[in-house]
């Protein structure tokens, strides 16, 4: 397939790709759904269990536990 240079220099002068905007939008989100999630393990549950799990986790990892 021929492209011409017209055509290239068309895309690179049209600036910001449409799917980068939804791609950010989905980030932003996923980031925001992820600490809305985070919060409320904490608030709803209870954090000395949450440390304890997250402890014996690593423990385990490093081959102490």
């Amino acid at each position: 397939m021929h492209r011409f240079k017209s055509d290239r220099r068309l895309q690179i002068s049209s600036g910001l790709d449409p799917m980068k905007k939804v791609h950010i939008s989905i980030r932003i989100a996923l980031a925001a759904a992820a600490l809305l999630m985070a919060v409320s393990g904490y608030v709803f549950g209870d954090p000395f269990v949450i440390w304890q799990k997250a402890a014996s986790i690593c423990l385990e990892c490093i081959g102490i536990g």
